[in-house]
């Protein structure tokens, strides 16, 4: 009889134990990974700070080696200003000399002006009568610029006497009527500008030279004031607002002086004045830019003349 082998079932798969492993082996894995990952990322970290270490060291070194040349440089500078410290000293007493010849010139100046200031009064108001006004200007500014300067002096002294204040103003009491006669003649120059313009534009264009030099001068006494306290008698004399303040005065009374009728003549009266105005304020307009302009390019080529002369001599 045949024998029949008999073979046995296969063993159950045991699942859940194999699902742990895979389990356990992911997180090992995993594990591995972000361990390394981490190593990477620390040795990164420590690279970058050891580098910024190395250049802050770098430029450390640099910069002491800057310190040093620094102070060699320093102290070269001062073994030099020790070296030229006597130098030093003779030169602030030249300063002072030169401070005291400057001033010493100023005051022979002054004392000209001084001894001289009657005879200057008188041939600034001979200037102004004859209309020179250019020319009274410029003596009337030196008489304002001695009596401003010994005022100031006066000034800076630690105890002021007013017996000697009120001697040099009594004693230039002449240049503010002076500045004052000036004045006279500008304003009636500026009132009369639409005609002095047309006829005599040189008059216009002096007028206007002398205000601004006188602003000029009001500005820089000004600042003087803030800064020390100090103004001369007269100043600011304002007279650039005094020119406008005059202009507007007379444009506005050529406007009115147009109006040649009234509502009671012509209903349309208005109309007709606006238009008449509107005219002539361009003609005005156009006469005083065309002859100022012409003028003030004559008055250049003066100047370039007597520059050329100047350098001639």
């Amino acid at each position: 009889m045949a024998t029949e082998s008999t073979l046995s079932p296969p063993a159950p798969l045991d699942l859940g134990r194999m699902e742990m492993e895979a389990k356990e082996t992911a997180k090992k894995h995993i594990a591995n990974l972000l361990q390394a990952s981490v190593d990477t990322m620390l040795k990164t970290a420590v690279q970058s700070q050891l580098d910024g270490v190395r250049t802050g060291l770098n430029q450390l070194q640099s910069a002491l080696q800057d310190v040093y040349e620094i102070k060699q440089r320093l102290g070269e500078v001062d073994d030099a200003y020790k070296s030229i410290s006597p130098l030093h000293t003779k030169l602030m007493d030249l300063k002072k000399e030169n401070t005291r010849y400057c001033q010493l010139a100023s005051a022979m100046e002054n004392l000209k002006h001084i001894f001289t200031a009657p005879e200057i009064v008188r041939k600034t108001e001979e200037l102004i009568s004859e209309g020179k006004l250019l020319q009274a200007h410029k003596h009337l500014s030196d008489l304002e610029q001695s009596r401003d300067d010994l005022m100031f002096e006066l000034y800076k002294q630690p105890q002021q006497s007013p017996t000697d204040n009120n001697t040099l103003e009594k004693y230039f009491r002449d240049v503010i009527n002076l500045s004052e006669q000036l004045g006279k003649q500008l304003w009636v120059i500026i009132q009369r500008t639409l005609m002095s313009v047309r006829r005599e534009p040189t008059l216009i264009v002096t007028a206007l030279r002398i205000i601004e030099r006188e602003e000029r001068t009001d500005e820089f006494y000004l600042k003087r004031k803030a800064q020390t306290g100090f103004i001369p008698p007269g100043r600011p004399k304002k007279w650039r607002e005094k020119c406008f303040s005059i202009l507007e005065e007379s444009i506005c009374s050529r406007i009115e002086g147009n109006q040649f009728e009234d509502r009671s003549i012509n209903k349309m009266w208005l109309v007709r004045h606006l238009e008449v105005t509107r005219q002539l304020m361009l003609e005005d307009l156009k006469v005083v830019k065309v002859n100022t302009e012409r003028e003030r390019e004559r008055e250049r080529e003066r100047e370039r003349e007597r520059e050329r002369e100047t350098r001639m001599d």
